[in-house]
């Protein structure tokens, strides 16, 4: 090989690298795990109960969830972390009635399944890079068991 299509296709490669940065797209991570933490939290207008099983919210959680739902209360059942790794399903359960599995579709995308009581409820497509710039992926529905009231799993990737 002469030295000048060696030059090339160091160069070639250096832009097939750095294209996706000088673009903003994510470069993607093949191998690499995704960290997510998961909330259930239950919406609601009465105030905190004493039995000690909630936690106040986050108060930026809260004041994210506020801005679209109706609300005033906001409280965490239960927090769990979880590493998603390619090729890999992951699963966490928040409740006896509430599980999620996670799946990483592509480089781009994470595949999220609600499990409700056993059985599959919803299945949503969030974006990676959403995650990564501090969206959260919230999936809501009403309280079976306190008209009024819901419940909410807020997913979001740890911010640095």
């Amino acid at each position: 090989m002469s030295r000048s299509s060696s030059l090339l296709s160091r160069r070639g490669w250096a832009l097939v690298v750095c294209l996706p940065l000088i673009l903003g797209m994510p470069i993607p991570a093949r191998g690499m795990e995704l960290k997510l933490h998961t909330r259930l939290i239950w919406g609601t207008n009465d105030p905190k109960p004493d039995d000690g099983k909630c936690t106040e919210v986050d108060p930026a959680i809260r004041e994210r969830l506020a801005r679209v739902f109706k609300w005033r209360n906001y409280y965490q059942v239960k927090a769990v972390e979880v590493c998603v790794v390619p090729g890999k399903e992951s699963h966490v359960r928040l409740s006896e009635k509430c599980e999620l599995e996670f799946k990483l579709v592509d480089d781009f995308t994470l595949e999220i399944k609600l499990f409700g009581e056993g059985k599959l409820a919803k299945t949503v497509r969030q974006s990676l890079q959403a995650l990564r710039q501090g969206e959260l992926a919230v999936l809501a529905g009403d309280s079976k068991e306190k008209f009024g009231d819901a419940w909410f799993v807020v997913i979001s990737h740890p911010q640095k």
